[in-house]
């Protein structure tokens, strides 16, 4: 079998983890499309490691990320062809830049690197590390940048050289 073909092989059984069309999954939350664009894709269907390299674009719904790297970790493959394998953790590198809608807010961040993992709802953020809360107005500034999407809560790490910087509206009426 000639290389392409098991590339493209391996690309066919890849891919329908991210291209689930606005079904329910076991947990009943509503996945959405997820579109990736890159100049490079190789993937290791064996330990569930998917990789795209150069202008990488990835959206899913309003969702988006731009970077140079992203590397997709997967579960394991089960015996059971008919099981999905659903993602671990997304790590972008390279001129990170995002903006994500959850529910209630919507999230703009850059970096060197992002770590997203989606079953926890946790992302860091590491490496002139920016986040901004749009409706509040709140910006985020901090050398490791950790949100926990589920709990709200956002931990920010600073250095001597580069301190954390926290700016927010504040309404001044009395």
């Amino acid at each position: 079998m000639n290389r392409f073909v098991k590339i493209l092989i391996t690309a066919l059984a890849v891919m329908p983890l991210y291209l689930n069309a606005a079904t329910k999954n076991d947990d009943n939350a509503t996945t959405e499309k997820l579109i990736i664009n890159a100049k490079k894709f190789s993937a290791d269907d064996k330990k569930g490691i998917t990789t795209f390299t150069g202008n990488v674009n990835m959206t899913r719904g309003k969702d988006s990320l731009k970077c140079q790297k992203l590397v997709v970790y997967m579960t394991p493959k089960s015996n059971n062809e008919k099981s999905e394998r659903k993602v671990k953790e997304y790590i972008a590198t390279g001129e990170v830049e995002f903006t994500v809608y959850s529910k209630e807010k919507i999230y703009i961040g850059k970096g060197d690197k992002v770590i997203y993992v989606p079953k926890e709802s946790k992302y860091t953020i590491i490496g002139k590390g920016y986040l901004e809360e749009k409706s509040g107005g709140t910006k985020l500034f901090g050398d490791k940048i950790f949100l926990d999407e589920f709990s709200g809560k956002a931990n920010i790490e600073g250095s001597d050289s580069k301190p954390v910087k926290f700016i927010m509206n504040i309404d001044s009426k009395k």
